[in-house]
């Protein structure tokens, strides 16, 4: 059994665009249902044409879903923001640029103090996306022992400088050693 964390975008009228702009950026497949063919769903009929769901796939890890909220449901309309982390700097760097067009820069797509490449955008319908792409793969890090991360003063493995400074300005210690009965790196606590 397998669970995935997905972002879920929501719009007011704009979804199907928004998300034909998403795959143009982001390829993959893109699956739309409107309200109509689920039998109305309770919204007025001028919006039964709108985005009752909507999912891009573009692998088995990055799933983006998104829909119109209709105006049956009052409120303001946020989605946070939406992070993309990875190790081709190429590939995050032509996302971060692809998503900027028609929307604003609020950080440079740059070197960041510690080490990674980082930067943010919010986009032409508003969302906004942070990127981060290290050096390196986060797998070959060399941790390093920091207990006073911990307060209770005990010893928690986490990335450090120029070889992971995102967990640490983030505040996050990690655990990167290998859990022999799952073979993966765990999170250990968050601090700060």
């Amino acid at each position: 059994m397998s669970t995935r964390l997905n972002p879920y975008l929501m719009f007011r009228g704009q979804a199907e665009e928004a998300m034909t702009f998403y795959q143009s950026v982001l390829g993959g497949v893109l699956d739309v249902n409107t309200y109509a063919q689920f039998g109305g769903g309770g919204v007025p009929e001028a919006e039964q044409g709108q985005v009752m769901h909507s999912q891009l796939t573009t692998n088995d890890t990055v799933v983006l879903m998104g829909s119109d909220a209709p105006s049956t449901m009052p409120g303001q309309v946020t989605n946070g923001t939406v992070s993309i982390s990875g190790d081709d700097l190429e590939t995050i760097r032509g996302w971060f640029e692809a998503l900027a067009e028609g929307g604003s820069v609020d950080l440079p797509f740059e070197e960041a103090p510690w080490g990674d490449h980082f930067g943010q955008v919010t986009d032409r319908f508003g969302v906004q996306w942070m990127f981060n792409s290290p050096p390196r793969p986060l797998t070959h890090r060399r941790p390093t022992a920091d207990p006073s991360l911990i307060s209770d003063g005990s010893a928690v493995t986490t990335a450090t400088g120029r070889d992971g400074g995102l967990e640490q300005a983030c505040g996050l210690a990690w655990d990167r050693s290998v859990d022999s009965t799952r073979g993966a790196a765990r999170r250990r606590s968050e601090t700060r």
